[in-house]
């Protein structure tokens, strides 16, 4: 073990007091003034390691003529001998307290890790790919300290904001970036409780994204060079050519040099490669345009690797599901589902008691059979929202319509709160659909009582009915992680289609046994925000019939559809 040293941080009114020795998986000095410095300094960049507004001592405790103090600051560094590293003492001047915290390890630190990226790993350990319960999660499961490890001013992510008003308790941390703002990570599920943790792990598989993929793994090369052996980035979805010409955007030319990085086939395919910019939001190189407008479609944490592929492969499934849906105009089969004390029906009844709205859950599984649900919430009042929509993906159809509720119940409160003061903005992008830039335009737009027609061919009553209860009895029950992965991409690939995935996972994920992945199925509709955003250019699957669902597009093209009011 590195010998013990301390480093002193002076921060406000608090001294912050940790081991200084380094260690690979464990937080440093420099990684806590990193984050000290990113959460208080609007700007700052990953290259920051500045102190606050204040300065970092030796090895010994700072001067003081406060002997309660200075007694306190002697017995925090003898504690510190048996705390793990990376641990940190906040030590609050008035009235004298301390509290202790752990320090992640940052990417930005030379020292203490960097970010990884590349081909995944299968899991070596069976214990962690058990699914436990009856979900699709392995059974480790995430540490139980997420949110004393990641939330806090010595850590990642700002602190937690709570929705108590809604009708499902709603969770938010924030990502602070680097231009001053925050990337929310959000949890809605049914108790507070697991909401604050799976904000959390969506603030982590955001902060993955954003970090970019710097590993060792990446090659440079050209789109020519590669070959076979690479992933055109058209095929996932390009900008149409009059997209191209405003300037936003430009295409990847075959002989051009870019960085690659490695996409491992979670089927019957071939290893290949795929440019880094089409993995990162942040890896665009400086003075290139980027290739099109992306998301975080894909991305997704777990335990292993096969675990956050497997729901990376679900997250792509579902906005594919929807956007052929809301393009192709298909009409679904409308979901019945058990009423009285069944945990979805009170979740359903909870939902339309508290909003006004009734919602509605249709069958959007395309010729694949991944079940996918959507959600669509909707009321007939003139003035205020009319209608809200959502989807899920799970292998369990009953959890699939679950996760379409809680997305449509969290979405119609976050538009509902500030509809009033948004109803001048909202005219606007009426009036002009290429106004709409964000996921809250989209959402607000959909929500007016102009854009209710928009839904006529998912509410009409000629429709053919599914009994839930009936699909979840079919549905395979799968022992592993890995199972479930495989029955997945097996229902894919059976269609023609190849799945991939490359892990994007940093040292802060790292340290608590996370792993992130970017899970790609080409030619599948990618989900983007703004209209004129879109890609939806060179994917066949845009225009190809749904086997057993009929569109109601009435000679118009799926391009011609206003813009999609997906949150």
């Amino acid at each position: 073990m590195p010998e013990l040293t301390t480093a002193v941080v002076a921060w406000r009114s608090d001294l912050l007091v940790m081991r200084a020795a380094p260690s690979v998986g464990a937080g440093c000095p420099d990684c806590l003034r990193w984050f000290l410095h990113r959460q208080q300094v609007p700007g700052s960049r990953a290259s920051d390691t500045r102190d606050l507004d204040g300065t970092v001592g030796g090895p010994e405790a700072p001067e003081t003529d406060d002997p309660a103090l200075a007694a306190l600051l002697d017995a925090v560094t003898d504690e510190l001998e048996t705390r793990p590293e990376g641990s940190v003492a906040v030590v609050r001047r008035r009235p004298l307290g301390v509290r202790w915290a752990l320090v992640p390890p940052a990417t930005a630190c030379g020292h203490t890790g960097q970010a990884s990226s590349g081909r995944l790993s299968a899991t070596v350990d069976e214990a962690r790919l058990a699914i436990a319960g009856d979900g699709l999660r392995g059974g480790a499961g995430p540490a139980p300290d997420l949110e004393s490890a990641y939330v806090g001013a010595t850590t990642m992510f700002t602190p937690a904001r709570l929705d108590i008003d809604g009708p499902v308790p709603a969770v938010q941390v924030g990502v602070p970036l680097p231009d001053g703002g925050e990337e929310p990570g959000i949890g809605r599920t049914e108790d507070f409780a697991s909401s604050r943790r799976v904000a959390v792990l969506e603030g982590l598989e955001r902060f993955a994204a954003l970090q970019g993929a710097a590993g060792t793994a990446a090659t440079v090369a050209s789109l020519s060079e590669l070959g076979e052996a690479a992933l055109d980035p058209a095929l996932l979805g390009a900008p149409a050519p009059e997209q191209y010409a405003a300037g936003a955007y430009a295409p990847l030319a075959p002989d051009e040099q870019v960085r690659w990085l490695p996409l491992t086939p979670l089927g019957r395919g071939s290893r290949r490669w795929v440019p880094e910019m089409a993995v990162a939001w942040n890896a665009v190189p400086a003075g290139r345009k980027p290739l099109f407008y992306d998301t975080s479609n894909g991305f997704a944490l777990g335990s292993t690797p096969e675990e956050a592929a497997l729901h990376g492969v679900l997250e792509v499934v579902e906005r594919d599901a929807f956007l052929r849906t809301w393009h192709q105009r298909l009409a679904l089969p409308e979901l019945e589902i058990e009423t009285g004390e069944d945990d979805l029906a009170v979740l359903v009844d909870r939902y339309e008691v508290v909003t006004g709205f009734r919602v509605r859950l249709l069958w959007a599984a395309m010729e694949e059979g991944v079940p996918v649900v959507v959600a669509l919430a909707g009321r007939d009042a003139e003035t205020g929202p009319a209608t809200f929509v959502s989807a899920g993906a799970s292998l369990s159809p009953r959890a699939a319509a679950r996760s379409a509720v809680l997305e449509v119940a969290a979405i119609s409160m976050a538009v509902t709160h500030g509809f009033a003061d948004d109803l001048p903005h909202a005219a606007s992008l009426a009036e002009d659909h290429n106004r709409v830039r964000t996921m809250h335009d989209h959402s607000l737009l959909g929500a007016l009582a102009s854009s209710r027609p928009w839904y006529d061919f998912l509410t009409g009553e000629d429709r053919e009915r599914v009994d839930l209860a009936a699909l979840e009895a079919r549905r395979p029950r799968h022992p592993t992680v890995t199972a479930a992965l495989e029955d997945l991409v097996g229902r894919l690939e059976d269609h023609g289609s190849e799945v991939y995935a490359t892990e994007v996972t940093t040292a802060e994920l790292e340290w608590r046994g996370l792993s992130c992945v970017r899970s790609f199925v080409p030619g599948f509709l990618p989900m983007t925000f703004g209209h004129d955003q879109r890609r939806l250019h060179g994917l066949p699957r845009l225009h190809e019939p749904v086997p057993g669902l009929r569109s109601r597009l009435s000679g118009r093209t799926p391009e011609d559809q206003p813009p999609h009011p997906f949150p």
